[in-house]
């Protein structure tokens, strides 16, 4: 028997109608490129524990479920290491972006 998975969608939908919108994180990542496969969406991430439950970065994981992971469009669940890799690449191109 499978179990019932509950996820709360309200800042998911946030968070993807102020990206349709507006086109914030096309704006913010435009040009910066590179290995980041998962970078847009571990942003949404951030942004949607930052508005939900705020867990800190190595409760991420395992605090939401996989379906999460899904509605923000990750291929697959991210390890914590690779969580702490895309917030540290977050801060580094806001911050280069903010200097030029």
């Amino acid at each position: 028997m499978k179990n019932n998975v509950a996820v709360g969608i309200g800042s998911v939908a946030l968070i993807e109608k102020v990206d349709g919108e507006f086109g914030f994180f096309r704006q913010i990542f435009t040009g910066i490129g590179g290995k980041t496969r998962n970078l847009i969406s571990s942003t949404k991430l951030f942004i949607y524990n930052r508005l939900d439950e705020c867990f800190s970065i190595n409760q991420i994981v395992h605090g939401y479920s996989s379906e999460l992971f899904e509605l923000l469009k990750f291929k697959s669940v991210p390890s914590e290491r690779n969580l702490y890799r895309y917030l540290m690449f977050d801060i580094f191109s806001l911050a280069r972006r903010r200097i030029s």
